[in-house]
């Protein structure tokens, strides 16, 4: 499984992703990472992203989904996945009969704005159920403060009125209000994924 914490630039997908993939055991990716050098630059501008500077960007966090499903499904099947755990007590007792025990790997964390239907669809094609949407929501204005106090990153507040234009709320996502902390929010998070 890959957990999409999507939401508006402040919304708090990098720390939620930080400390879920953190409590979980998981890999997180930060999608903002990924973006091509000519949307940083686009944006530390003040210029809001269109839909075909988003589409490389979007398309490589898909090619990265794919990749680490991939690796997850290949560690499900028995070829390679270990916790320290699986090392050692039960997976003596596999490993004495000839076969490794069958371990599910934790998802994958991706942080990603997502703010359109079309954009998720390219994360997850057809539905794909291996990809769930958690959707991080705020006020504009409790969210702009967010973002005033934020430190070293490359969107400024001037654009958050542009994501919200583009922002079309999912019907498909667990939804999570960010007034909580975020050990409240990683909480809800894992009690309604079961992860």
């Amino acid at each position: 499984m890959c957990v999409v914490l999507m939401g508006v630039s402040g919304a708090g997908k990098t720390l939620i992703g930080q400390k879920l993939a953190t409590a979980i055991g998981g890999e997180f990716f930060d999608g903002d990472d990924s973006h091509p050098a000519a949307n940083v630059a686009k944006m530390r501008a003040g210029l809001p992203l269109d839909d075909a500077d988003r589409l490389p960007w979007l398309r490589r966090l898909r090619a990265l989904i794919e990749e680490r499903e991939d690796r997850r499904n290949g560690a499900r099947s028995g070829s390679g996945f270990q916790t320290e755990a699986s090392k050692t007590g039960s997976a003596e007792a596999g490993a004495s009969e000839g076969c490794a025990p069958a371990i599910t790997p934790p998802p994958v964390i991706l942080a990603c704005s997502a703010l359109k239907a079309s954009y998720r669809e390219i994360l997850a094609p057809a539905g794909d159920p291996r990809v769930r949407f958690v959707y991080l929501t705020g006020s504009f204005e409790q969210i702009a403060q967010r973002l005033r106090e934020r430190r070293g990153h490359f969107m400024p507040e001037s654009l958050l009125r542009s994501q919200f234009e583009a922002l079309e709320p999912p019907a498909e996502a667990l939804s999570v209000d960010i007034g909580q902390s975020p050990e409240a929010i990683v909480a809800q998070i894992r009690h309604a994924l079961k992860i």
